[in-house]
């Protein structure tokens, strides 16, 4: 039964991938595409594929706050606190005003167990768009305590 719903969770990745690789295929410079490809392969737990991908895309786009923020976000569902920090401060040198980025590189800065960095770029996150306070209210307390 597991190998059967892998096998089925295989396809449906497959499926959702393929208008995205097809775009890729006819196209070997659409970073949009292969960005999804990459994300699409982190979301699922794909993770040396994504990391293919993402090697593909600093080539193409190596300046892109995207690609740098979804390769963050690829160490950081793998524990690599460390690495996601680099890629999202990264991304922030790219996109000084996206507070989602400046929200995940706090999160990540928090589980490395640097706090007080953690809560200046959870500032930072706040500034740039308030509403951030209401999506992360529950890390706002974790950060307050």
């Amino acid at each position: 039964v597991k190998q059967a719903r892998n096998e089925l969770l295989l396809k449906s990745i497959d499926r959702l991938v393929l208008p995205y690789k097809t775009m890729v295929a006819n196209d070997p410079g659409n970073a949009r595409a292969r960005l999804q490809v990459a994300i699409l392969y982190t979301r699922f737990g794909l993770y040396q594929d994504a990391e293919i991908e993402f090697e593909a895309l600093n080539e193409l786009a190596p300046d892109d706050s995207a690609v740098k923020s979804n390769q963050g976000n690829l160490y950081f569902l793998q524990k690599e606190y460390n690495k996601a920090i680099e890629f999202y401060s990264r991304a922030t040198e790219l996109d000084n005003e996206d507070g989602g980025i400046w929200i995940n590189l706090s999160m990540a800065q928090y589980r490395a167990g640097d706090l007080k960095q953690a809560k200046i770029s959870y500032r930072r996150a706040l500034q740039l768009n308030s509403d951030l306070e209401k999506e992360y209210d529950a890390y706002s307390k974790l950060l307050s305590q």
